[in-house]
């Protein structure tokens, strides 16, 4: 274990021990060296083992194999993998990807400004019943099926959607697969919670530029008679500002 630790406590991630042969090797000069050396054919000098894995690290023949070797690893993402021509359409995959999410992203904050709800029926919902326009899809995904009209981005985004989900659900599959179709009550959900952060973080940095602030605490009964309490901030910077941050169930 010492052999395997520098002078400064950290780790000689190169080393590789045998247990069957009772050796160490070099997994780097393993993998990129042409030519033998003492820890590509197994160092078994256990008696001068700190003295040979020194001069084995300062060797010029391990420093190109280190080198070859963090050159490998900078090009094997996703970039070194694929051809020029394959990044290209890659990236305007991920380009078009973006301009859909922002549009969904948009119709969450209007249907959210406008307090409305955004699933409905959960018969409705499946990305493969969007081609029926007489159900009724609820508010989001309508305004999704509204703004494909008129976009071709959103439309196209909402043709695959249909066509990959009509597929796996006559295949009898459930749930998406590997489909990203940003249409889910998790993606809704998941970007409600963001825009919830953001609008939260904005109100703590006008409460610590106004210095003073009072709480508001008050509980009112739902449809169902449960409680639920609202928590709202008032402060003043030029004008009074009332915040609803948080609502309870009690």
């Amino acid at each position: 274990n010492k052999a395997v630790c520098r002078k400064d406590a950290s780790n000689r991630k190169w080393i590789s021990y045998c247990a069957e042969t009772h050796a160490l090797f070099c997994s780097v000069c393993l993998a990129f060296s042409k030519s033998d050396n003492l820890f590509v054919n197994g160092m078994k000098d256990w008696k001068h083992v700190h003295v040979r894995i020194e001069e084995h690290e300062r060797s010029n023949a391990h420093e190109k194999k280190t080198h070859a070797f963090l050159l490998w690893s900078s090009r094997s993402g996703i970039a070194g993998l694929l051809k020029d021509n394959q990044m290209s359409a890659r990236r305007e995959q991920i380009k078009k990807k973006r301009l859909v999410l922002e549009r969904i992203v948009d119709i969450i904050k209007v249907t959210g400004k406008w307090g409305l709800s955004y699933r409905g029926g959960f018969d409705s919902e499946a990305a493969y019943t969007l081609e029926n326009t007489t159900a009724d899809h609820r508010t989001f995904l309508e305004l999704v099926l509204l703004l494909s009209k008129y976009d071709m981005c959103q439309k196209e985004h909402l043709t695959h959607c249909i066509e990959k989900s009509k597929t796996l659900h006559k295949a009898g599959g459930k749930g998406r697969g590997s489909l990203s179709s940003f249409l889910s009550k998790s993606t809704v959900n998941m970007r409600i919670d963001i825009i919830c952060i953001i609008i939260q973080e904005t109100i703590a940095e006008d409460v610590r530029e106004a210095g003073i602030y009072s709480v508001q605490i008050d509980t009112t009964q739902d449809i169902m008679s449960k409680d639920q309490c609202s928590i709202i901030l008032r402060y003043v910077t030029d004008i009074v500002h009332e915040r609803l941050v948080a609502l309870i169930d009690c």
